[in-house]
């Protein structure tokens, strides 16, 4: 059974540090690879590779297998539903808007 590597690393005067290949190679990052940091609490900074966010994101999302797009559309239909039985305000006639605009811009001094 192999053991998770772990690294002291150093942090220099301009904020930079450098990540062990050991570390890089145990979390399959590669050269050129982007990170994303977060601080995860005091002292604590997590940097997580794009995929790695997706991954976490995909797993929380869910059930495994669940599709998302079908669930958000039936969300979408159900919101609809509801806000259609909502009374809707009358709409006003293209001269009350005007009128309104007019007010409006004499109240600004237009």
């Amino acid at each position: 059974m192999s053991e998770t590597p772990v690294a002291v690393m150093h942090m220099n005067d301009k904020g930079r540090t450098v990540i062990p290949a050991a570390i890089r190679a145990a979390a399959f990052i590669g050269t050129n690879d982007e990170l994303v940091a977060r601080v995860a609490g005091p002292g604590i900074v997590v940097l997580e590779s794009r995929d790695a966010i997706r991954a976490r994101i995909r797993a929380n999302a869910g059930p495994s297998g669940g599709d998302m797009v079908a669930r958000l559309r039936a969300d979408r239909v159900a919101e609809f539903e509801i806000e259609s039985r909502k009374p809707r305000k009358p709409e006003r006639s293209a001269e009350e808007s005007a009128a309104i605009g007019e007010a409006m811009l004499a109240e600004l001094g237009l």
